[in-house]
């Protein structure tokens, strides 16, 4: 009985102690479970309070910096409009700076007061805007409805205490951008063209937001009030030839070109009884890519593909036709020679930027065939909001045509990527469905012949000589000019594009 008892008792006591034991365990497990969560929670106030220690930092020198420019603009009337609190974020901080960056290629079109209040039209990137101390026509500030960067770059000058009340822009030629509409009697038109480029102005070929004055003859028609609309100063005849005359070296509009140093001279558009030189088409690429396909986006904006194309460039790297884009003046006759006529630069891209730049061209697309373009097609580089498919190689260019209205007409489409020995190159031509009137340069020559054949019959022959010359003379004028020290001679250019979206791109290295 003794032993029984005993026994008894040595079980209850093993369950006791084992009881014991396990409680003593949980209780130490919890006090090291509680222990892991205050580490933890202090762990996170001090992160909490160094957050909230570089948010301080962060806001005060936004507040600095922003103070900093917002001093150099004054009590005045944009100030008012705008009180400071709402310039102390970094998506303001970067209008302020993006602005002073841009101020310098700002070109101030002309300056009227409102309501005792500046209104200054400007002209930027290929744009012209109305800026005033409270609103700009550009994007930005109609979706934002706070202050934009040509707000913030034309404050100091224009929305500060003392706004300046006589301010006048003076009339000049050099470095703007014409564009004439009516009927002229006063000057034959190609003269006073020739004229304005040998004073450094240029031509636009179409009526757009980058022409700085419009001259205006009789009769302008829609496209006078377009001009108007679009920032454009509007000049008389007679202003235009007070301006004219004015300019140093002028020259009467009488001149003809003199030959010099056993020159010959003919005008371009009759210079066409040219041979171009023989070529073979170039071979696909192997395998050759699926037909492009127009993106959704393009679609709804009633945009139709025209033809395409594909090639092997034999020898060509990607990086050449990257600079060759940039530097067109150096190759463009060597392009398509006997086709190609005359080339210039309407905005440089050394100068403008590349996305800033466009060029006028003039061609014919064979012997004998009448010089397409007139006096000259202006094309505009795109940026990749408007690339219109839903695929793409590694590099693009998307070239543009307006009209005289400002509409899209068309674009070319250019994309390349390295492949062994060689690049594979695909074009393509966009039209819109929608556009209302056809380009000046249509209208141009209608004009001179209402029976002109305005699409070539070998427009797409052009297109596969054109990509024949690259391999015969790319590799050598890239290698003449790679080395160079100058950039603004030898331009460089990054093309390269990368996927942002479903459908669409951005350049990798190009604002």
């Amino acid at each position: 009985m003794w032993f029984i008892l005993t026994v008894a008792g040595i079980t209850a006591l093993g369950l006791v102690l084992t009881l014991y034991f396990q409680r003593a365990e949980k209780r130490a497990k919890e006090r090291e479970r509680q222990a892991q969560i205050a580490a933890k929670q202090a762990t996170q106030r001090a992160k909490d309070e160094r957050a909230r220690q570089i948010k301080q930092a962060h806001e005060a020198a936004l507040r600095e910096k922003a103070d900093a420019y917002l001093d150099t603009i004054g009590d005045g009337p944009f100030l008012r409009h705008f009180p400071r609190e709402i310039h102390y974020t970094q998506n303001q901080l970067d209008r302020m700076l993006r602005g002073q960056e841009e101020l310098p290629w700002i070109k101030v079109l002309s300056v009227t007061h409102g309501q005792d209040e500046p209104e200054v039209r400007i002209h930027v990137s290929g744009k012209n805007y109305l800026v005033r101390s409270f609103a700009c026509s550009c994007q930005d500030n109609q979706s934002t409805a706070l202050p934009c960067k040509h707000m913030y770059a034309l404050a100091p000058s224009f929305f500060g205490p003392k706004p300046p009340e006589d301010f006048t822009v003076p009339l000049q030629i050099k470095g703007r951008h014409f564009a004439f509409v009516g009927q002229f009697s006063a000057f034959p038109l190609e003269q006073a063209q020739r004229l304005l480029m040998q004073a450094g102005g240029s031509c636009a070929n179409a009526l757009g937001p980058d022409v700085d004055y419009a001259v205006e003859g009789a009769d302008p028609g829609a496209a006078g009030a377009a001009a108007a609309g679009l920032g454009a100063q509007i000049l008389s005849e007679a202003a235009f030839l007070t301006l004219l005359s004015q300019t140093k070296g002028k020259k009467s509009m009488d001149n003809t070109y003199t030959a010099n140093g056993g020159q010959t001279y003919m005008p371009f558009q009759e210079n066409i009884h040219v041979k171009t030189l023989p070529y073979e088409p170039l071979k696909k690429p192997s395998p050759p890519y699926a037909p492009l396909v127009l993106s959704q986006a393009a679609r709804e904006k009633g945009w139709v593909i025209q033809p395409q194309a594909q090639h092997f460039l034999p020898g060509v790297s990607a990086a050449m036709l990257d600079w060759f884009w940039a530097n067109m003046e150096k190759g463009y006759y060597l392009w398509a020679p006997g086709s190609h006529k005359r080339f210039s630069w309407v905005r440089e891209p050394w100068k403008h930027g590349f996305l800033r730049s466009a060029h006028k061209i003039s061609e014919s697309v064979g012997e004998g065939a009448a010089v397409f373009g007139g006096s000259g097609v202006e094309i505009q580089r795109l940026n990749l909001e408007w690339f219109p498919f839903s695929t793409a190689l590694e590099h693009i260019i998307v070239e543009g045509v307006f009209n005289g209205l400002g509409e899209f007409v068309d674009m070319t489409v250019h994309m390349w990527q390295d492949s062994p020995g060689g690049c594979d190159h695909i074009a393509a031509a966009v039209a819109s469905a929608t556009v209302t009137q056809p380009p000046d340069f249509v209208l141009e020559m209608l004009a001179q012949n209402p029976n002109a054949q305005i699409v070539p019959p070998s427009a797409t022959d052009h297109g596969e000589y054109e990509a024949s010359r690259w391999p015969v003379f790319l590799p050598r004028l890239y290698d003449l000019w790679k080395d160079h020290p100058d950039p603004t001679q030898s331009v460089p250019c990054d093309l390269r594009a990368v996927r942002t979206g479903a459908d669409t791109w951005e350049y990798v290295n190009m604002r």
